[in-house]
């Protein structure tokens, strides 16, 4: 897996605007997925206000994974499924890759 993501041109830490503007620059690959990822683990997370339980603390964030939200409260209501996303961070968290 190819941990050095971030190329010179695009600093750790930089802020965007926009989904769009991040998958422009190529950082992540989707508009709507909280998690961009592929077999190998994942590369990016976009903490963008969507789940009322993450929390972004600058160098280190809460994030409660892909699934199990209710669609008007925002909250979790069941537990998280080991697939896709969430069986990404996993992986990075075992191996010891940065997201």
């Amino acid at each position: 897996m190819n941990t050095n993501f971030f190329s010179e041109n695009i600093p750790e830490g930089t802020a965007f605007e926009s989904r769009a503007e991040i998958k422009d620059v190529g950082l992540h690959k989707h508009l709507v997925h909280g998690i961009s990822a592929n077999e190998d683990g994942a590369f990016s997370v976009v903490v963008a206000g969507g789940y009322v339980d993450d929390e972004d603390f600058g160098d280190e964030i809460i994030y409660t994974g892909q699934g199990g939200r209710d669609e008007k409260t925002g909250k979790h209501i069941k537990n998280q499924e080991l697939v896709s996303g969430n069986k990404a961070l996993v992986i990075n968290h075992t191996q010891g890759f940065p997201v």
